[in-house]
């Protein structure tokens, strides 16, 4: 492309080399082959290109065009491996213990599928790769995306989270108002930094495999068992792997410091845990005010809101048409460069179209003024 438009060279600013009789300089010599090209994208560090990124979005504040609203999301980035191809053989072909050799840097990823099993439960895709994951907003020129983080598809959508929502709060200065996404991010860390900044989170509840979710108090501040009595303190402690104080209850039917049946109790329920050691919960002392559970997700305020959650994949449906859902590189970091260079592109171009339509606004109000 740079070769075909002499001169997009100059403009750039290359170290202009050789002769040509039209352009004064031999394009040929000029622009850098695509080999260093490619390895330039993978020596350089994503922190440098993400300063080009955010650069993009303080442009974009300067204009207007940023508001109080983050939609998040992930998006899957599949390997250009044989172990995703359907039509070649491989033995063990998702052992997340066998890494791909066409991609020393990609894990084994999973996504659920749209189409269902004949019990109605979600089908699993499974893939070798990475994800990308991303916070957009909306403006009246185009989809603009804050931040943007790449890493291995073994990564938990809800990480994301932290390395996405900082830099938009602590480097941008950006207030958030409405954070919206699935269910994947329904975790209490990322209601309590959301409410910590006066801000509401739509998020429809994750019941992680639960069929319903019962979360009942009784009289003393103590949850309720399915049987509807009030359970039984069982003690605290700060939980090192989750990095949160927790409380344990349970059966009331059970004795807390023995573990044993109290004698001449029976569950009214007969609750299939009764057969072992009885009902069992647990509370997270670090969110009082169990913000999951706050929230009225049946709310017309709350349905209408989370419908802009289709924002993020209208986003990703921009990005995946610069070719880049199965890149050809094979490295996560020309892969995470590429990927932050190609959503600073998508922010440019809004930030034109914006330029753009202000130009004539600006000669009108010069002509009233000289008039």
């Amino acid at each position: 492309f740079l070769l075909r438009h002499p001169a997009l060279v100059a403009f750039i600013g290359f170290h202009l080399k050789g002769y040509h009789p039209h352009f004064g300089f031999d394009p040929e010599v000029t622009v850098p082959t695509s080999r260093h090209l490619r390895r330039r994208l993978q020596e350089i560090q994503n922190r440098h290109l993400k300063l080009l990124l955010y650069n993009t979005v303080r442009s974009l504040k300067e204009l207007g065009l940023v508001n109080d609203e983050v939609i998040m999301d992930t998006t899957e980035i599949i390997a250009r491996v044989k172990e995703n191809n359907p039509k070649q053989f491989v033995s063990n072909r998702y052992n997340k213990n066998k890494i791909p050799n066409g991609n020393p840097d990609s894990r084994l990823g999973i996504k659920p599928s749209t189409n269902k099993s004949k019990d109605g439960k979600t089908k699993l895709r499974y893939f070798w790769g990475f994800k990308n994951g991303a916070a957009f907003q909306e403006t009246k020129h185009g989809i603009i995306t804050l931040n943007e983080e790449t890493k291995a598809a073994n990564t938990a959508d809800v990480n994301f989270f932290f390395p996405l929502i900082k830099p938009i709060k602590d480097t941008l200065r950006i207030t958030i108002k409405t954070f919206i996404a699935d269910a994947a991010f329904d975790a209490w860390y990322v209601y309590h930094f959301v409410t910590k900044g006066k801000g509401t989170a739509f998020i429809p509840i994750n019941t992680r495999g639960h069929k319903i979710l019962q979360h009942g108090y009784g009289p003393n501040g103590r949850p309720l068992c399915p049987d509807n009595r009030e359970m039984a303190n069982a003690g605290t402690w700060f939980d090192k792997k989750r990095g949160y104080r927790r409380q344990k209850y349970i059966c009331p039917l059970i004795d807390p410091h023995t573990g044993k049946r109290k004698q001449n109790q029976t569950c009214r329920c007969d609750h299939p845990k009764w057969q072992k050691k009885g009902c069992y919960k647990y509370i997270n002392l670090d969110d009082p005010e169990n913000s999951r559970f706050a929230i009225d997700r049946e709310s017309c305020l709350f349905k209408r809101t989370y419908k802009k959650r289709t924002i993020a994949e209208r986003g990703f449906s921009i990005i995946k048409n610069y070719k880049l859902e199965d890149p050809i590189f094979r490295n996560e970091d020309s892969i995470a460069n590429l990927y932050t260079i190609a959503y600073s592109l998508m922010n440019a171009k809004v930030i034109l179209k914006a330029k753009e339509e202000s130009l004539p606004q600006e000669e009108a109000l010069l002509q009233e003024t000289a008039a």
